[in-house]
């Protein structure tokens, strides 16, 4: 959040148009940086959303963060919320371990960029560069791949390493 407070307080049309979207049930540690950054002003938040509709929020969104909890199995986290981030098929900001598993399927796919813990500096300036496309009405995800990530492809595979097993 320390970087977004810098972007809010340099940058007055960043500033106007920022809107911080918080769905579903937020860590303490969340709103306490969000209160120390003094950033509620710009926050939105929703206690509970049918999933039904998460597909239609994100979508709708402009940037989507996924922020990996900094433990020592992090490379291997993958949660269902970045593979609906991946087929909502819109920019994604993470923050995590620069060789974990969601580093790699960025790369592979094209669908964002991560940042270690405390690149604040580098994130910012990927923020902006968003922020810029998307003044210019240019915010566009150029990904590639992404299907093989979708439930049904992993769970194509998976069934294809079981039969290979039993074989």
């Amino acid at each position: 959040m320390e970087g977004i407070a810098d972007l809010v307080k340099r940058d007055k049309a960043f500033a106007s148009l920022l809107e911080i979207r918080l769905v579903g049930k937020s860590d303490q540690s969340v709103h306490a940086s969000i209160a120390f950054h003094q950033l509620w002003d710009y926050v939105t938040q929703e206690s509970f959303i049918p999933h039904s509709l998460t597909m239609e929020l994100l979508k709708d969104s402009s940037v989507l963060l996924l922020c990996i909890n900094n433990t020592p199995n992090a490379k291997g986290i993958l949660t269902n919320k970045f593979f609906e981030y991946l087929s909502a098929k819109r920019p994604i900001i993470a923050l995590g371990p620069k060789d974990g598993d969601v580093a790699k399927i960025l790369a592979d796919t094209h669908a964002g960029n991560i940042f270690s813990y405390g690149d604040t500096d580098l994130l910012k300036d990927q923020v902006m560069a968003l922020f810029k496309l998307y003044s210019q009405g240019n915010l566009y995800l150029d990904s590639s791949g992404i299907e093989k990530y979708s439930r049904k492809s992993l769970t194509g595979q998976l069934g294809d390493l079981l039969n290979n097993l039993s074989h």
